[in-house]
């Protein structure tokens, strides 16, 4: 039997969970379950992609800093607190007004104001 969330079963609209839907179906007889996995596949793909730029970019950055040190780690240093200094949304927001809007713009903006 297909369980991708999206086949209508007349015999189990509305259901509570039980041992073959576990979070039991909606008003169409379709599995809750499958369609949360299904809808949550993009927010772990951005979060996913978002955390590995965070990293690379927070590492490279870091490893700079402590390597070179003196004046530059002291610019550096004021970099991150100009930018801890405004608030991650609005850069956000701004970010992805200017670019394309889709997956891309978000990640790039969280990956800008988050690492």
């Amino acid at each position: 039997i297909e369980q991708s969330g999206e086949r209508v079963n007349a015999y189990a609209q509305a259901h509570a969970g039980n041992h073959f839907y576990i979070l039991g179906t909606d008003y169409l007889g379709r599995d809750l379950f499958s369609r949360i996995l299904y809808g949550t596949r993009i927010s772990l793909e951005i979060a996913l992609i978002a955390s590995f730029f965070d990293l690379a970019i927070g590492v490279v950055y870091g490893i700079t800093s402590g390597w070179v040190g003196g004046r530059v780690d002291t610019l550096m240093q004021r970099i991150i607190e100009i930018m801890l200094s405004i608030p991650n949304l609005v850069v956000m927001v701004l970010l992805i007004l200017v670019l394309k809007p889709g997956m891309s713009a978000i990640i790039l903006s969280i990956a800008i104001t988050s690492w």
